[in-house]
């Protein structure tokens, strides 16, 4: 049962840290969508269900995402005509589509933009294990291969955002210092730095219990933002990075949290999500600054945010819900979606007016919205 109260609560402490503080293509990632139960019938009663890899060949489907259930030999009545049904094994099918959500994947640590694009490490196998504790470590025995192999990879590429955002937040930090930004925000933002460090470690950690191997990121020198910074390229990628995708990433934390059964995973992403509202404030406390000393970026964060809104995904009735991988709190595409939009219109636009974007001219730059 998702744990509604936990998202609610969740949400109220990111629009509080925002009140008082005061994506674009890049991130794609392959999603894994259930599409309904498919039965095998077997030749002999007696005979053990299939593998996931033989019931998928044999069904004609990309994959399958637990074992299968086996079922016996049984009867019906349709009027007077009594049907048996063989023995079967039933299974849980799936596909696997592209899926790109904005400037990064939501939630897991501020994007590092090189023009529309979000930068990111490359992996390699570790030597030795991420040390994790037993209160994170996902269980992964209820789980098929390619259950396990498909969060495996989901978590893996959520660490490589969060190592992605340790560079990220030391692009901001030195972009504060150049453009004279108070004490306060200096502190704040290397608290976040450090921050994600730690976020990176714990994703990495969990992605290696589900994969049954060790992986950390390669080497890597990050990429330099392409234009010297100014006030309005600065308060263009807060926006951008910060405002949106951050507090969006929020809402989805949130949502995962709530609906994860599995207590591993549950408490790594409250944590996630703890840290990450604190992220999203400082971003909507940066820009509030720098519009009160550089008023001429006003117009430049409106244009950015409506950029931002035009992500926004629209998706009805696409997708189903896997209640195999909902433990471990991945959502279907459309729970996403909605997730996505009511976080837009109930935190980003009303923290947008807070911070003071729409002064003076706020029903012609909302209705834009």
């Amino acid at each position: 049962m998702p744990d509604i109260h936990g998202y609610r609560a969740a949400r109220a402490r990111l629009v509080e840290a925002i009140a008082v503080a005061i994506a674009l293509e890049g991130c794609c990632h392959d999603v894994v969508q259930p599409i309904g139960e498919e039965c095998l019938e077997l030749q002999d009663a007696d005979d053990a269900c299939p593998s996931e890899d033989e019931a998928a060949a044999a069904l004609e489907v990309e994959l399958v995402l637990a074992p299968g259930e086996k079922w016996p030999a049984r009867e019906y009545v349709d009027g007077n005509t009594t049907y048996t049904i063989p023995a079967e094994c039933c299974y849980e099918a799936a596909e696997t589509a592209r899926e790109c959500w904005g400037s990064n994947c939501h939630g897991f640590g501020r994007p590092l933009l090189v023009g529309p694009v979000a930068a990111k490490p490359d992996v390699r196998v570790r030597a030795t294990q991420w040390a994790i504790s037993a209160r994170t470590c996902p269980r992964t025995d209820e789980l098929s291969p390619t259950a396990r192999r498909y969060l495996g990879n989901v978590w893996l590429e959520r660490a490589l955002a969060e190592h992605a955002a340790v560079a990220s937040f030391a692009v901001f930090i030195s972009e504060l210092l150049t453009l004279g930004a108070p004490p306060s925000l200096l502190r704040a933002a290397r608290l976040a730095g450090a921050q994600e460090s730690a976020h990176a470690e714990l994703c990495f950690a969990i992605a290696s219990a589900y994969a049954g191997e060790s992986w950390e990121a390669a080497p890597w020198d990050p990429p330099r933002p392409e234009t010297p910074v100014s006030p309005v390229t600065f308060t263009e990628r807060l926006v951008i990075e910060g405002c949106f995708s951050e507090t969006i990433g929020v809402a989805e934390l949130a949502a995962r949290a709530a609906h994860a059964t599995d207590r591993g995973v549950q408490r790594a992403l409250r944590r996630l999500t703890a840290d990450e509202t604190g992220h999203a404030a400082l971003a909507w406390r940066t820009l509030a600054w720098i519009i009160r000393v550089h008023p001429e970026t006003r117009d430049a964060a409106v244009s950015a945010l409506r950029r931002a809104a035009e992500t926004l995904v629209v998706t009805e009735g696409v997708g189903a819900r896997s209640p195999a991988l909902e433990k471990h709190g991945e959502l279907s595409r459309p729970a996403r979606a909605r997730i996505h939009r009511s976080a837009f219109d109930e935190i980003v636009i009303p923290s947008a007016r807070r911070a003071g974007l729409f002064a003076g001219t706020m029903k012609r730059d909302e209705a834009l919205l």
